[in-house]
């Protein structure tokens, strides 16, 4: 077992105090930066940065940046889903640990994507064939893997190749596809 155990705080997010959501502030019992480029290798769009031993990525809609020594837990609603969110960490963590030996372990960064950079790639039509009122709602959805790439219908005809191309390759790099 590489983690043992943590000593978790619950705040509300400086820049919204009446946000419906609050943030995990994590300190962790055990030093566990060897461990996070096998973590990286096994989580599908982690963002990791090597040199700060730092890795971010979400999970069944939570988002969590992972230190050596600490751990942040984003988009939570309350205390209770923070200490959930956190021993499926935990049990994430060593059981990762567990079997490092039969890991490659990735030094790969990951790519940051944001909606406009989603939005730039799609045809711009706002058909709302996706479901969404516009195509940015559908590039925020798609950033979130709330909605799958091929709902965008035009997107997949023959006027939008080389959009399509990028996008896939885009979303490909940063582990979403």
């Amino acid at each position: 077992m590489l983690l043992n155990d943590y000593h978790m705080e619950i705040s509300l997010p400086a820049c919204s105090p009446s946000a419906q959501t609050v943030i995990a502030t994590v300190k962790l019992s055990d030093d566990i930066g060897a461990i996070l480029p096998y973590l990286n290798s096994q989580v599908k769009g982690a963002n990791f940065d090597p040199e700060g031993s730092i890795l971010r990525f979400s999970h069944e809609g939570r988002a969590f940046t992972i230190h050596r020594d600490h751990v942040g837990i984003f988009k939570i609603a309350n205390a209770g889903e923070a200490r959930d969110a956190m021993d499926w960490l935990k049990a994430f963590v060593n059981e990762t640990y567990e079997r490092r030996t039969a890991i490659e372990p990735s030094y790969r960064r990951g790519v940051e994507l944001n909606p406009l950079q989603i939005y730039k790639l799609l045809p711009g039509t706002n058909c709302k064939e996706c479901g969404e009122a516009t195509c940015f709602a559908f590039a925020a959805r798609l950033l979130k893997e709330e909605i799958d790439v091929s709902a965008c219908a035009p997107l997949f005809e023959d006027g939008y190749p080389e959009k399509r191309e990028k996008l896939v390759t885009l979303l490909r790099e940063a582990g979403r596809l």
